[in-house]
């Protein structure tokens, strides 16, 4: 079982405006037995702010080993030509969708699809379930086909790294949908999500935490130690 440290560099955020959703999505740096690896990249706009909470944990750009892209819009993957030299992870139906859909999804950024293209060092995911950079991922389509969530378990319990599959707590709890391509879909995925986790860091939203009665905002932090992972949750 790899050390896995969980560390949120941004919390997501549903909000919308007269001009559109803010684009205002979660970023998580997962250190992997020293291998540093970035679930999403957020949005333009983020683009400083992002390079400036990688220094303050003594990190640049460079020093991104890989990237995983929960799916391809544009306030989690347009900052991709960030890490030219990282590794980077997304699945095949969302390439699928993002090359063929692009007109119909206005959320993906077109622009930077020939730069995935001709990335040497992308690795296209299949299948429903799987590994990469030694974390669980699957499937977790509705908001687009192909977006995949992270799993990292332990003695504690079960953490999912959701992305949009589950924007925030009112979708998961009020089967609240917006902005999603498969209605049907997006609510299977709610229920798959609810069932295998203790845990929840969703797209849009901070964390979720398991309780009695359901899952609710958590601010307490909860930290987790195993013999051989250790993950640290940040409120």
């Amino acid at each position: 079982m790899p050390d896995i440290r969980i560390d949120p560099l941004f919390f997501g955020l549903a909000g919308v405006s007269s001009r559109g959703y803010l684009g205002w999505s979660s970023c998580v740096l997962l250190n992997v037995n020293g291998t540093h690896v970035l679930f999403d990249t957020c949005g333009y706009n983020e683009r400083a702010e992002l390079v400036k909470r990688l220094a303050a944990r003594k990190l640049t750009l460079a020093d991104i080993d890989v990237v995983i892209l929960s799916h391809i819009h544009f306030d989690h993957a347009v900052n991709i030509g960030l890490f030219p030299e990282a590794a980077v992870y997304v699945h095949e139906i969302d390439m699928a969708h993002a090359h063929d859909n692009y007109e119909r999804d206005l959320a993906v950024p077109v622009e930077i699809l020939p730069l995935l293209d001709a990335r040497a060092n992308l690795t296209i995911l299949t299948g429903n379930e799987g590994t990469c950079a030694g974390i669980n991922w699957f499937l977790a389509p509705g908001h687009t086909p192909g977006l995949i969530a992270l799993e990292i378990n332990n003695e504690q319990g079960c953490v999912v790294l959701a992305s949009d599959a589950v924007k925030n707590l009112e979708a998961l709890t009020q089967g609240t949908i917006q902005n999603t391509w498969d209605e049907t879909a997006t609510k299977q995925t709610f229920e798959a999500v609810a069932q295998r986790a203790t845990h929840i860091l969703p797209g849009h939203d901070g964390w979720l935490e398991r309780t009695p009665t359901g899952f609710s905002r958590t601010d307490t932090p909860v930290v987790a130690i195993h013999t051989q992972q250790t993950w640290h949750i940040h409120a």
